[in-house]
């Protein structure tokens, strides 16, 4: 299957019935939060993106004083089975220790103001900067 073939599981992705039901996810576009960005009127184009975010902290060395932080994101627009691959991941920054960071928002926002810009609305950038 081509890249670009996997990258339309999103647009052809059907919802899982009897979610509301049982409460059972079936995919990331099952979820609150997808929906109500839908109905914002996100994703309405077969070629937005959907990304997820991750943040991992780790420990560089075995003696546990130096902490690193790993700022990725998941293309949900992809399989399932072909997000969390190695080739398929996007890594946004590392940010290095040695300590455990004081004002994680200055790190994440050039990233997510960033996305905003690509994006081309800052509605998103609202609603983060309210969670942080």
């Amino acid at each position: 299957m081509t890249h670009a073939k996997q990258l339309c599981y999103h647009s052809e992705y059907v919802a899982r019935e009897g979610y509301d039901v049982d409460g059972i996810i079936g995919d990331v576009f099952d979820g609150v939060w997808y929906k109500y960005l839908s109905q914002k009127g996100y994703f309405q184009d077969d070629h937005d993106i959907a990304l997820l975010g991750s943040v991992d902290g780790y420990q560089v060395f075995k003696q546990k004083c130096d902490d690193c932080w790993i700022v990725l994101f998941i293309n949900a627009n992809l399989p399932p089975d072909q997000r969390v691959k190695k080739e398929n991941l996007l890594i946004t920054s590392i940010i290095p220790g040695p300590k455990a960071l004081k004002d994680f928002n200055s790190f994440m926002r050039p990233i997510v103001e960033e996305l905003c810009l690509l994006e081309g609305n800052y509605f998103i950038y609202t609603i983060i900067k309210k969670i942080f």
